[in-house]
């Protein structure tokens, strides 16, 4: 879908721009705003980790944009990342619960402080992508906060787009080859 004809996700003063009432045949998510240094999107082919083929790439914008989707085309913002085993634990965990067999996953990468940062809400965090570097990502201490910031995880989305990565990064983000692998098994 061209950028310029999607519904993206805007910041709101909850007590200034809603009318309570309006809200009640509609269905909408509220999310406390979250700033950012980068965000990530995961596309995960496939139902189990063993057999999963993952894709990750992350997209640098102005920490005070509010979605990334409206400029997902610009070459120069998106760059390829890596999973540590952790957050692959985790995401498969839900991948598998869920019985899917392809869905993206967005997440954002959290400027310290975070909203998140209380202990109550490590539910709600989970370690995601960082550069790909010549650090063992084996690392057993791996959590939610590394070098690069918090990750907060955004959504699973089941049927999400791919296609514009694939076509900036198709040696590392070939999504379209691990589907038909899938399907013709």
């Amino acid at each position: 879908m061209p950028p310029d004809l999607m519904a993206v996700t805007k910041a709101i003063d909850i007590d200034k721009d809603i009318r309570r009432e309006s809200l009640e045949p509609s269905p909408v998510i509220f999310q406390e705003r979250v700033e950012r240094k980068f965000d990530v999107r995961v596309t995960v082919v496939g139902t189990t980790k063993a057999t999963a083929k993952i894709f990750c790439a992350r997209v640098s914008i102005k920490p005070d944009t509010v979605d990334w989707r409206p400029y997902q085309v610009e070459q120069d913002i998106w760059t390829i990342a890596s999973l540590p085993p952790r957050t692959l634990d985790h995401m498969m965990r839900f991948h598998e619960a869920a019985a899917l067999h392809f869905a993206t996953y967005d997440f954002i990468i959290a400027s310290p402080p975070s909203l998140l940062s209380s202990p109550s809400s490590s539910s709600t965090t989970s370690s995601l992508c960082k550069r790909p570097t010549d650090k063992d990502t084996n690392d057993k201490d791996n959590d939610s906060v590394d070098d690069d910031g918090e990750h907060v995880f955004l959504e699973c989305n089941p049927a999400g787009n791919w296609m514009w990565l694939e076509n900036m990064f198709p040696l590392h983000y070939n999504v379209t080859d691990a589907i038909v692998d899938m399907i013709m098994g």
